[in-house]
C-alpha cells in the first residue's frame, strides 16, 4: 500500500458568491461518505432519499430537513434521484458574530413537524431565494439576515443549544480528514488498520477509537461501505462483470461483496443490476448527481413559497 499519506480536506466548500454561504439546488442518487468542516442544511425537494449522518440512517421524504454539523461524517442514498436543496456556512461566519462552538443537537426535522417548525421552513426558502435573487447592492445584506434567523430558530429548538454535542476541534479532525480522503483514493487496495495507523504515527487502537468518535462508525465498517458505493456505481454504470467489479472495488471476494451488498441494498448485486438499467457513462465514482442552473433554483423556489 502506498505509503505517501497527505494531510488534506476530503471536501473543501467554496464560497464564491457570497463569504462563509453557499446555497444550491442538485438531484442525487448517491454520495459516499464525506466529511468536511462547515454547517450543511437540507431539505427534500423531491423523492426520497436515505441520509446517513455519524453512522445514524434517516429515511427522508419531501420536505424533510437534515442537519449536519461540522465534521460530521455522512453520506446519502436514493433508489430513484431525490432533489435536494442545501444551505452551507462556515464556522467562521459564527465566530466573526461572536458565537465560538455553537452546534445544533438535532440532525432531522421530519416534515410532519411542518407546523412546529414553520418559521424555519420560511428562513430557509426566504435564503434561498435571495441567494438566487438578481445581483444587488443589498443581497449579501438580505441572505446573512436570514441565515441568521434560520440560525436562531434550529438552536431555539435545540435542547441544549449544541452545548452538549461540543466536539474536539483541533488537529484531530486533519487526521480524520486525510483518512477519509485516503480511503476514498484507496479503496481498491488492501489496505488495514493498523497500516493507516503507522501512517498518521498513531496507536491503532487509539486511531479506532478516535475514527469512531469522529465517523460514528468503526474503520472497517466505513471502508466496506465506500466500496460498496463504488461497486453500485459499475453496476448502475458499466457493463463490466460483476467479478471484475468485485476485485476492482477492494473485495476478497464475490462472496463477500454479495453478503454485503444484501445487507445494505436488500438485494444481490446481480438482481439489483436486473432491476435498473446500465446507462454506460464516465463520472466521479464518489457521487452522481446534478446541479441546477440558478434560473432552476429560482423556479423551483418560487414553488415552495406558494405552498
Amino acid at each position: 500500500m502506498n505509503s505517501d499519506f497527505n494531510v488534506k480536506e476530503h471536501e473543501v466548500i467554496s464560497y464564491e458568491k457570497i463569504k462563509y454561504i453557499n446555497i444550491f439546488i442538485n438531484d442525487v442518487n448517491y454520495r459516499t461518505p464525506h466529511i468536511h468542516g462547515d454547517f450543511e442544511i437540507c431539505i427534500v425537494l423531491k423523492g426520497e432519499i436515505v441520509y446517513k449522518i455519524s453512522g445514524i440512517e434517516y429515511n427522508c421524504k419531501e420536505s424533510d430537513i437534515v442537519i449536519c454539523n461540522p465534521l460530521e461524517i455522512h453520506e446519502m442514498f436514493s433508489e430513484n434521484n431525490a432533489v435536494l436543496l442545501c444551505i452551507q456556512f462556515s464556522p467562521e461566519y459564527l465566530k466573526e458574530l461572536g458565537y465560538e462552538n455553537v452546534l445544533f443537537d438535532i440532525n432531522y426535522i421530519s416534515a410532519d413537524e411542518r407546523v412546529k417548525y414553520k418559521r424555519t421552513y420560511e428562513a430557509i426558502y426566504r435564503l434561498s431565494k435571495s441567494y438566487f435573487a438578481d445581483e444587488d447592492k443589498d443581497i449579501k445584506l438580505i441572505c446573512c439576515g436570514w441565515l441568521n434567523i434560520l440560525i436562531h430558530y434550529l438552536l431555539q429548538n435545540s435542547s441544549s443549544k449544541g452545548q452538549e454535542k461540543k466536539k474536539i476541534i483541533d488537529d484531530n479532525r486533519h487526521v480524520i480528514n486525510s483518512i477519509v480522503d485516503y480511503l476514498n483514493e484507496h479503496y481498491s487496495e488492501k489496505v488495514s488498520l493498523i497500516e493507516v495507523a503507522d501512517m498518521v504515527h498513531l496507536n491503532h487502537q487509539y486511531l479506532s477509537r478516535l475514527f469512531k468518535k469522529y465517523t460514528g462508525v468503526n474503520f472497517q465498517d466505513f471502508l466496506t461501505t465506500i466500496r460498496l458505493y463504488q461497486a453500485l456505481y459499475l453496476i448502475n454504470e458499466t457493463d463490466e462483470s460483476l467479478t471484475d467489479i468485485c476485485f476492482e472495488c477492494g473485495f476478497s471476494d464475490y462472496k463477500y461483496l454479495n453478503s454485503k451488498f444484501q445487507k445494505q441494498y436488500g438485494c444481490s448485486p446481480k438482481e439489483y443490476r436486473k432491476k435498473h438499467p446500465r446507462k454506460i457513462s464516465k463520472g466521479n465514482t464518489n457521487s452522481k448527481e446534478n446541479v441546477y442552473t440558478r434560473d432552476e433554483c429560482v423556479e423551483l423556489i418560487k414553488k415552495r413559497l406558494k405552498t
